[in-house]
């Protein structure tokens, strides 16, 4: 069997030169595991921006678990989403995308926008009023993923939601994060 290095450089001799990891399929426990060991193979000498890239990975992926939704013409399991990091300028890219529930939209914008016009010790603040709160009706998860790679990211969030198919109640939520390669 092969090694899953292996396989992920193999796979990347394809890609440009700025990608440094791609993934789209089905989220797992093993692909979660698998991506996660190939991030550590790749960053293992930078310690603090590992586990900086890490965290991000983490919350976007299970971001991915907890709320991807799939076209129902689409013969792809569920929940399936994209993760890439790209080598920019300064800063390694982590974006994330998947299918979800239009529905959702105007929430996630206002998050996101709310989550932008906080500094740090806001963002701090506003982790702990979340923590303190029931979990919100609907919700997978204890609701402070966006805040929690708020506070790990060298930018503002950078999200994008294009409607992909109204009568489905379908989206396709990206999401960019920036993390300093220093």
């Amino acid at each position: 069997m092969l090694q899953p290095h292996i396989v992920f450089d193999k796979f990347s001799s394809f890609l440009p030169d700025d990608v440094e990891l791609s993934y789209y399929g089905e989220i797992d426990n093993t692909i979660i595991a698998s991506l996660g060991v190939e991030l550590r193979r790749k960053f293992s000498k930078q310690p603090s921006l590992f586990r900086k890239l890490f965290g991000v990975y983490m919350e976007l992926v299970q971001n991915i678990g907890f709320y991807a939704a799939i076209p129902k013409n689409a013969r792809l399991p569920e929940p399936t989403g994209l993760v890439v990091i790209t080598n920019e300028d300064g800063y390694f890219s982590i974006a994330s995308g998947n299918f979800t529930r239009a529905s959702i939209i105007p929430k996630l914008q206002e998050k996101c926008n709310y989550i932008n016009s906080l500094n740090m010790n806001e963002l701090r603040k506003y982790r702990a009023e979340i923590v303190d709160k029931p979990t919100e009706e609907g919700s997978r998860g204890a609701g402070v993923g966006l805040v929690k790679i708020a506070l790990m990211a060298d930018a503002p969030l950078e999200m994008d939601i294009p409607m992909w198919n109204e009568s489905e109640d379908l989206a396709l939520y990206c999401i960019k994060v920036k993390v300093k390669k220093a």
